[in-house]
């Protein structure tokens, strides 16, 4: 919002409220709405947690004061780690392999401390627990850097025995506090690669196709909006984290649009339809001009992508022999 600043005295223009003078640039609004100065402005951060500006001065290690208290107050133990801890890879990368990390956010109905051992039990070798902000009783998975092969052989492995675990302690994924995130590499990747991916996952044509997929639509911690090729090349800092693709990390990018889930099945649909988006936004397969949801839906190989062309089948989104996106397409639930 802009006012007419074209006045002789000060009297006319209103006052931030932060440092009390008079405001002759664009209206900003503080945490309260109140009309604050473009310097003023600047002096606010987003919470890491809720997303929410606030003051630089309110923020404690990057959470405001709600988020904070709820930290304290979050379920915790010896096998979940604090939510700034950061899991480094476990082992040396190659960096012109394709590697992926999930973030599986749960909610725990019984027997916190008891979940959580099993899951960490479990998991051990593979990922860790860590808390957040976001769930009310819950904790999420963090996986170390793996191949999509490698992802598969653990479910493939591991999946019936994290299936009996969730149902015996209530875990759920289908809460509106819970998604999956995935992580992809950044160094095999390259800019124009990054540059398409935004394109495809941000494109408003694209959302009725990407929405099934990620079985939820955009939210505030996944938002789109209309991207450019050339914004793969904006700095860290300049978008928020919350978006359909977060491109602040320094190591990888960031797919936040699917929905809480605890299905192996549906875990791995997540993982392959990334795995997918960035195969076919590669340098060789697909155009800028000719980047399309038809095209990439075209480009899912049942062979090498099964749970997600299998979902696409049972959701009506394409034929059964056939990668066609069909006219009959169900939401999915």
């Amino acid at each position: 919002m802009t006012i007419d600043t074209d006045t002789d005295t000060d009297d006319a223009l209103p006052i931030c409220a932060d440092c009390n003078e008079p405001i002759r640039s664009p209206i900003y609004y503080n945490t309260h709405d109140e009309p604050i100065c473009t310097h003023c402005d600047d002096l606010y951060t987003r919470c890491d947690d809720c997303g929410d500006r606030h003051h630089d001065d309110d923020l404690t290690d990057g959470l405001c004061a709600s988020c904070c208290e709820a930290r304290e107050e979050e379920p915790s133990g010896p096998f979940v780690y604090p939510y700034e801890y950061r899991l480094k890879p476990d082992r040396a990368l190659d960096r012109k392999t394709i590697y992926y990390g999930l973030e599986i956010e749960v909610e725990v109905g019984d027997y916190y401390a008891g979940a959580a051992e099993s899951i960490a039990a479990l998991a051990a070798g593979y990922g860790i627990l860590k808390a957040d902000g976001s769930l009310v009783r819950g904790f999420e998975l963090v996986t170390y850097p793996r191949t999509l092969t490698e992802h598969r052989d653990w479910w493939r492995e591991n999946g019936e025995q994290w299936a009996s675990l969730c149902r015996q302690y209530s875990i759920t994924g289908h809460n509106n506090t819970c998604g999956i995130h995935c992580h992809v590499s950044r160094a095999p990747l390259s800019q124009l690669q990054i540059g398409k991916i935004l394109v495809l996952a941000n494109s408003r044509e694209n959302q009725r196709v990407l929405e099934i997929i990620a079985q939820r639509p955009s939210s505030r911690w996944a938002e789109v909006s209309n991207k450019r090729i050339a914004d793969a090349a904006k700095t860290i800092g300049y978008f928020s984290r919350y978006e359909a693709i977060n491109l602040q990390n320094k190591d990888t990018i960031e797919f936040r649009i699917y929905k809480g889930n605890v299905l192996p099945a549906r875990i791995l649909k997540c993982l392959e339809n990334t795995a997918a988006m960035t195969a076919y936004c590669g340098p060789a397969n697909v155009s800028c001009r000719n980047l399309s949801i038809d095209s990439y839906i075209q480009s899912v190989d049942k062979k090498a992508y099964p749970n997600l062309h299998q979902f696409l089948v049972d959701r009506g989104v394409i034929n059964s022999n056939q990668s066609t996106i069909t006219e009959d397409m169900t939401q999915c639930a």
